[in-house]
């Protein structure tokens, strides 16, 4: 064999050693088919494989697993080809996920592994004690190409057995079992070639809490003394009953047991609501046969009880008293008393605050059967009633109003007022009272004796020309006790506010029941009263705009006059006068510093005034020595710088003036002039 030859052998036979090499070495252990990871007995987990048919140089299904999130570690080996199933024993009882997947073992090839399966752990949350939420994990990294898309959801009815409520395609699932939820528990299933595979059983629910009481809306009375009561459905979905307790003597006791619920309002007919108020609560019964906590007593109501009824003939009135109402849902906003007539129907004629428990009947009437009870409400209109009480009433009439028509200031001095009382009524007498504009006290002035005619009034223990006063009369019944007031009527307070500019301001009046039209304005000159001016009924100033020039002569007088808009009740439109307020002329003086004889102006020098007596008038001037050199009692009369005829030099002089002003005071001025020849 030449050279070329033995090369070209060894070539051929390590090319075809490397073909079947790479032929040998590409064929690898074939993958099993791992379709089921099942929790069986609650512990055991089964795995389920479809064998390998006649696999060539078969040693071994090794099986690895992990437990969470830990490492996979080999667990087990099945050395038998046909079989396809393992169980794990125990391993679920740790109630955490396992993981699992199969190493096909063949002698002298690599190993190929299953996919992964993993064990279903669903978990359970009790909502409300009434609604349960499922979750749970994938089976696997990837769903099976065999697998249905559903998971299969079972509840357990008893022990060991379960039935099937429901599939769903996604991982999470609520059911309401209706039945107490400490028996229910869940397991998944899901299905690959017709086979189930089950989760790992839910741990037990527990009962999270009691359940809460009804919210007790009302407990009423009615007229018979039967007790009503009506509540909202207790908000604890796994309600199943209500129980009502009674309280007597500091004793807790069932009163009745409401067998479902939704039934929201009970009739108790065994108790008399008119023998006193009585105390209650009310406690809810859930699906688990768990009470409320507390049986509803920090929760608890107590009927309204109306006391027999007080007659004051002297007050003419009925006092009336109950018991509270307690614990009214979103709080009690008050009381309404109602009223019925000689067994007429029930109307409300007062309503007093949560923290009242009493209040009078005045509207009495002679020989007439009167029934009372009390309504408590909240802001919603939830109310609850008393029980009823009743009294046959005789009573005097009691007057019904009084009016008082003005209060005019006469003289400055004093306050007149017109009064009009009720001649019908068995009046006793009619206290009239005062007070300041503030309304904080009022004093009493006099008792007057009431007539059927105008009552009229002069309070002379006033300063009328310094304030405003209110006045208000009080009514008194035939047991001397006041039982209407009149209106309050106040009196105007003029007053100068600017005795520069002639601006007036006085008070508001109110007590009209005609209404208040306007003020007239009025000013009086040599004795004669004249209207000067008109205001709205809301504007209280007015500016006399021929006050300046009147002032300087002469003493100016005002009056402001509030006037009615219409008739009252009483057949009249009344008007109400101020005080007279004076306003005085006001004294002013002007002396030059300086004047010259040969100027053309401020020749002569004298005093330039207002507002004085022209007949009590002294002017002089004196020299640097003390000499008089000039003087007058003329108003009219000047110092034209002379002296008995000769005109004196320049220089400074001083000057005195004495006035006496038209209000009656003396004023005098001394000072420094200077004479320029």
């Amino acid at each position: 064999m030449s050279v070329h030859s033995h090369m070209k052998f060894w070539f051929s036979l390590v090319f075809t050693l490397a073909i079947i090499s790479q032929d040998l070495f590409s064929q690898t252990a074939p993958v099993v088919d791992l379709y089921g990871c099942s929790v069986q007995s609650e512990a055991d987990i089964v795995l389920r494989w479809i064998p390998l048919t006649s696999p060539v140089g078969f040693s071994s299904y090794d099986i690895y697993h992990a437990a969470g999130s830990g490492s996979f570690s080999r667990i087990a080996s099945v050395s038998i080809s046909t079989v396809g199933t393992w169980t794990h024993t125990d391993a679920a009882s740790d109630n955490i996920v396992h993981r699992y997947y199969i190493l096909t073992v063949t002698s002298g090839n690599p190993i190929s592994p299953s996919d992964t399966l993993f064990s279903i752990v669903p978990v359970v949350t009790n909502i409300n004690d009434y609604t349960a939420d499922l979750r749970w994990g994938d089976y696997g990294p990837e769903p099976h190409p065999q697998a249905e898309p559903w998971f299969y959801i079972y509840r357990e009815t008893g022990a060991g057995s379960w039935i099937l409520i429901d599939s769903t395609a996604g991982n999470q699932y609520t059911d309401i079992p209706g039945v107490c939820i400490e028996s229910v528990r869940y397991r998944i299933s899901w299905r690959v070639y017709n086979n189930q595979n089950f989760s790992q059983t839910t741990i037990p629910m527990e009962d999270i809490a009691p359940p809460l009481s009804p919210s007790i809306d009302s407990v009423s009375a009615d007229e018979s003394g039967q007790i009503l009561f009506g509540w909202q459905q207790g908000t604890s979905p796994d309600t199943k009953e209500y129980i009502i307790f009674s309280n007597y003597n500091g004793i807790w006791d069932t009163l009745c047991r409401i067998p479902s619920a939704d039934i929201t309002s009970y009739m108790e007919s065994g108790i008399n609501a008119a023998n006193g108020p009585r105390i209650f609560s009310m406690a809810s019964i859930d699906l688990c046969g768990n009470t409320t906590a507390d049986l509803g007593i920090p929760r608890l109501v107590q009927t309204m009880w109306m006391a027999p009824v007080e007659h004051h003939i002297c007050e003419h009135s009925i006092e009336l008293n109950w018991t509270s109402y307690v614990n009214m849902p979103e709080g009690l906003a008050g009381y309404r008393l109602m009223v019925s007539t000689d067994n007429g129907p029930y109307l409300p004629f007062d309503t007093v605050g949560a923290d009242s428990l009493t209040t009078s009947f005045t509207n009495l009437e002679h020989n007439t059967l009167y029934k009372f009870k009390v309504v408590a409400f909240n802001n919603s209109e939830i109310t609850s009633s008393s029980s009823v009480a009743a009294i046959h009433v005789l009573q005097p009439k009691p007057p019904q109003f009084t009016y008082i028509r003005y209060a005019n200031v006469e003289e400055n001095r004093k306050i007149r007022l017109a009064i009009v009382n009720d001649s019908t009524a068995q009046t006793a007498g009619l206290i009239l009272q005062r007070s300041d504009l503030d309304q904080l006290y009022f004093t009493t002035v006099d008792t007057l004796i009431p007539q059927s005619g105008l009552i009229t009034f002069a309070d002379s223990l006033v300063h009328p020309t310094r304030e405003a006063y209110i006045y208000r009369v009080l009514a008194l019944d035939s047991c001397s006790a006041a039982v209407v007031e009149s209106n309050y009527s106040t009196s105007v307070w003029l007053r100068l506010a600017d005795p520069a500019t002639g601006l007036l301001e006085w008070t508001p009046h109110q007590g009209f029941e005609g209404g208040l039209s306007h003020y007239c304005i009025q000013r009086r000159l040599g004795g004669i009263w004249q209207q000067i001016g008109e205001t709205s009924n809301q504007e209280i100033d007015f500016t006399d705009i021929e006050y300046p020039e009147l002032i300087p002569l002469q003493s100016l007088e005002y009056r402001v006059i509030a006037i009615e808009t219409a008739e009252n009740h009483y057949f009249t439109a009344d008007s109400v006068f101020s005080n007279i307020i004076v306003a005085l002329p006001t004294y002013r003086m002007f002396i030059p510093t300086a004047f010259s004889p040969r100027s053309t102006i401020n020749q002569v020098f004298k005093p330039v005034m207002l507002s004085v007596d022209a007949n009590d008038y002294y002017f002089a001037i004196f020299n640097r020595f003390g000499q008089r050199i000039f003087e007058s009692t003329s108003t009219e009369e000047g110092w034209d710088g002379t002296l008995n005829g000769d005109r004196l030099k320049s220089g400074v002089y001083a000057y005195y003036v004495r006035i006496l002003t038209v209000t009656g005071k003396y004023q005098e001025e001394r000072g420094m002039v200077t004479l320029v020849e």
